[in-house]
């Protein structure tokens, strides 16, 4: 570009740089010092909306513990928490572990679209309900796979509007494999 478009286009892009910074309140020459104020304070802000919804989602450990549902003589925790990134679910099922005791606990949320699971279960069930195998059969449920150790696991799925039935089904899936721990 050359002669009169190339002043052209020059002018466009001053105005468009003008309008920028007269947006975010400074001048053309501290736009990318404002810039960067605001990234870093959309950092420190994430990082506390991530803290909060995990600090929530903790204060509901109680009512999740109460909840918790007796099948054959192992108690089932299952719940559905408000997620802002997949840390949250490991940062309340690190909680929940704390506080479950002699329990199988599945967890399961939603982020940007997806569906992101967490089996929990502790030391002394794992041989009879090892979490991998928990998790993968709830995954299917929401159109998704996972798997790992038998004490905790992880799934995604697809089908966000499956999980409150895919959740609901940990009871049942558990007294299965009770019945087959016990054949």
């Amino acid at each position: 570009m050359t002669g009169p478009a190339a002043m052209e286009r020059f002018q466009q892009l001053e105005t468009q740089l003008a309008g920028l910074a007269a947006r975010l309140k400074t001048t053309p020459d501290e736009l990318g010092s404002r810039l960067d104020k605001l990234l870093a304070r959309q950092k420190e802000l994430e990082k506390e909306v991530s803290r909060l919804a995990a600090d929530l989602s903790a204060n509901d450990l109680e009512s999740m513990l109460a909840k918790a549902e007796e099948v054959a003589g192992v108690k089932v925790i299952t719940a559905a928490i408000v997620m802002d990134s997949p840390k949250t679910m490991r940062e309340v099922g690190d909680k929940v572990r704390e506080r479950m005791g002699s329990a199988v606990a599945v967890l399961g949320g939603e982020f940007q679209g997806k569906v992101s699971l967490l089996a929990i279960v502790s030391k002394d069930l794992e041989k009879r309900f090892p979490a991998g195998q928990i998790v993968k059969e709830v995954a299917v449920m929401v159109g998704g796979s996972g798997g790992g150790r038998p004490d905790m696991a992880q799934a995604g799925g697809t089908m966000v509007d499956k999980l409150p039935e895919a959740l609901k089904a940990v009871p049942k899936l558990v007294a299965v494999q009770a019945a087959k721990a016990s054949a």
